[in-house]
């Protein structure tokens, strides 16, 4: 007799070390912390903020659409925020969003798979200064502006170039002043400085550097 104690084949367990929650189920297996990581949501979710929700509504001088053309703004919530739905969680700010996540979007057709990224190092609790579950933080996509003025001056150079001209301070002052407000009520964040990051490449790197030194006391890092 077996004493209910037959081992299946095709996983090498018995009947009692199927049925004990200390081997069944079993644990994924973990993936590399290496390059290349996956494209896409990697488990998260993405919420689309039209124009109408942001730029439009701007009564400041970063509200002239002259100076910051409408877009669209996405935002990626990481796989937790479903799962644990009284947890609130710290944000970052990227510029150059269509590079963020998406190959199908990014200008060179690589995106930084930043969600891949992220989801890795929370796997191996890497990110300590998140949540208690080591959570990704939300990623809010900034899309830069792809036209030019009088067809010769890339916008972007100017929303993310030289703090000192009018359509970078007006970009930072957007991104401060009138979206992080908008992210704050409509998602659980965590609304400290310390929990608000910013981050980019390039002129995006620089921009992230502005509003650090212009609006200190909403973001704590870049």
């Amino acid at each position: 007799p077996n004493n209910g104690n037959k081992k299946d084949i095709s996983t090498g367990l018995n009947d009692k070390q199927k049925s004990s929650p200390a081997s069944f189920p079993l644990a994924p297996p973990e993936r590399k912390l290496a390059p290349p990581f996956p494209d896409g949501l990697n488990g998260g979710q993405l919420v689309t903020l039209p124009p109408s929700e942001h730029y439009l509504l701007d009564s400041n001088l970063s509200g002239n659409t002259l100076l910051l053309p409408p877009r669209d703004i996405l935002v990626w919530l990481p796989p937790d925020y479903e799962h644990y739905p009284n947890m609130s969680f710290p944000v970052l700010y990227c510029h150059d969003g269509q590079n963020a996540i998406f190959d199908s979007s990014s200008w060179t057709g690589f995106s930084w798979r930043l969600a891949g990224c992220l989801t890795r190092l929370s796997e191996r609790k890497l990110l300590t200064r998140t949540t208690s579950t080591h959570s990704p933080p939300i990623v809010v996509m900034i899309p830069c502006a792809d036209e030019r003025i009088a067809s010769l001056v890339p916008r972007r150079h100017l929303e993310y170039g030289d703090i000192s001209q009018t359509f970078a301070q007006a970009h930072a002052d957007f991104v401060a002043l009138t979206l992080k407000p908008l992210i704050d009520s409509k998602f659980r964040t965590l609304k400290s400085v310390e929990h608000t990051s910013t981050i980019g490449s390039s002129l995006g790197g620089q921009a992230s550097f502005h509003l650090l030194v212009r609006h200190p006391n909403v973001f704590g890092n870049a």
